[in-house]
């Protein structure tokens, strides 16, 4: 409702000042039907991971609801809060054959998610 959206926008306003929604037309159709495609072929590879967190009330170890994954460029470590974390290589790693490359399916969904990255950068 109105409250809810009122809500929201307030929260982004406060807090995430450089939040943009795009609609879909702001992209090519082929580019958004391949980064859907390829978000559904990642979600079904079983590739994205939830955390564990250890809550207090009762206390105990819990997954989060949150299904994630960390794409990057190969061979760079990214930490966060103190961790550090290996992102899945959203390009062709060095050394990898492009036909490789290509038969993988989840390297070609990540590389799709790369080229949404660079249209967002653009």
């Amino acid at each position: 409702g109105a409250v809810a959206s009122e809500g929201y926008q307030a929260s982004l306003s406060s807090h995430y000042s450089l939040f943009r929604l795009l609609p879909e037309s702001s992209f090519p159709p082929s580019l958004h039907a391949s980064v859907s495609s390829a978000l559904c072929s990642l979600r079904d590879s079983k590739v994205l991971t939830r955390d564990i967190v250890r809550v207090s009330h009762p206390p105990r170890l819990t997954q989060t609801a949150v299904h994630r994954i960390l794409l990057g460029d190969p061979g760079v470590t990214y930490t966060y809060k103190g961790l550090r974390l290996f992102p899945l290589p959203w390009t062709r790693p060095e050394g990898m054959s492009p036909d490789a490359w290509r038969e993988d399916g989840v390297g070609r969904a990540c590389e799709e998610v790369w080229r949404l990255n660079e249209a967002l950068k653009g």
